[in-house]
Parts: C-alpha cells; structure tokens; sequence
C-alpha cells in the first residue's frame, strides 16, 4: 500500500489530506547527493519503483568472512524488493561465484582468508572488467582509498556507514555505472 501511495505521489500532486510520515513528496526531500534521482530510490516506502528501472534485478554478491556482516548487509539491501543476494565467504569463493553468477556488483570485504580483498579485486579486474566492485571494510583513509581505486575498484564504503549509504552506493554503482567513495566524498554518477 505505502508503496503505491508513493508512486501515486510522483505520478500526481499530493491529496489535500496529510500524508504518512513515512512518506515524502518529491519537493519536500532535502537535497540529495545525485539530484538526478529522486528520493525515492533510497526511501523505503518507494522501493518498488526501482523495479521499473531495469528489466531483472540486480544481482549482488556479498563477499565477508564474518556471517553476522553478510546478514546485515542482507538486512540492509533487503529493503529493496529487486535486488538478488548471493554470499561468499572467502576470497576464492568470491571469484568462483562472481565468474558463475555474473552478478551486477560484488561487495568485498579487504582482509579474508584463503584471498585477500586486494588480491580478488585484481583477479576480477583480469577475469570480469566489467562488473563493479564496491570494497566494504572497517579501515578508514585517505591512503586506503586510493589504494582500492589503484586496484580498479568503483567504490568504498566504510561499514559503520552501511546502514545510511549502502543502498545508495548500490544504486550509484549499479543504476548509474558511477563510483562511490564514502571517504574521500567522491560520489557520482557516470
């Protein structure tokens, strides 16, 4: 119900009654990082609009050692009905998956074992230029920044902001073939 209430009101002008208080018109959204996008791609009331956007849905693989981080990144990007999950514990397992699902984005943690995050990201870069990887870590800097970029990665997002950003940073990464570096405010669509 939410869902339809909201494309109504991107569709048409807002009833004179009050709406929800979940819900928020398109003019009333504070500015937004891609002001070509509105809101309601990260407003969970709106998640159902993104399915017009691309004709499957996207498919996302979560590569972290620590269960309990794949469960809340799953948590996180389950508020969007068209997004495919899959999971990988390891960094070999990551690039075994990425070559046999081909998904859409692969988010990488930097230290697994059995392959390293850096070490995955170069191997993906040999074996699948074309699909986006968003590294996912508990480090911070400047330094490391550039380091994930020197290894072709599009994206990086520290995890204490993935509640906040990581829709946001899929959909950037994915929707808009653009990068998403939480650390160094280098967020654009292509």
């Amino acid at each position: 119900m939410a869902a339809a209430y909201a494309t109504a009101r991107l569709e048409t002008k807002p009833p004179s009654n009050n709406p929800p208080p979940s819900v928020m018109s398109v003019r009333e959204v504070p500015s937004s990082p891609l002001p070509d996008l509105p809101y309601c791609y990260w407003n969970a009331a709106c998640k159902r609009l993104v399915k017009h956007v691309r004709d499957r849905p996207m498919r996302v693989l979560i590569a972290d050692d620590h269960e309990v981080i794949r469960g809340g990144v799953r948590l996180i990007l389950s508020h969007d009905l068209d997004i495919e999950l899959f999971e990988a514990a390891n960094g070999e397992e990551a690039i075994t998956k990425t070559l046999e699902l081909s998904p859409d984005l692969v988010i990488l943690d930097l230290s697994m074992p059995v392959m390293g995050g850096y070490a995955v990201a170069q191997e993906l870069r040999r074996l699948a230029p074309r699909i986006p990887i968003l590294f996912f870590s508990i480090h911070k800097g400047t330094q490391l920044v550039k380091d994930v970029k020197a290894v072709g990665a599009k994206g990086f997002l520290h995890k204490s902001e993935a509640s906040a950003t990581l829709l946001q940073a899929v959909y950037v990464l994915v929707l808009h073939k653009g990068t998403f570096f939480s650390d160094s405010d280098e967020t654009r669509p292509s």
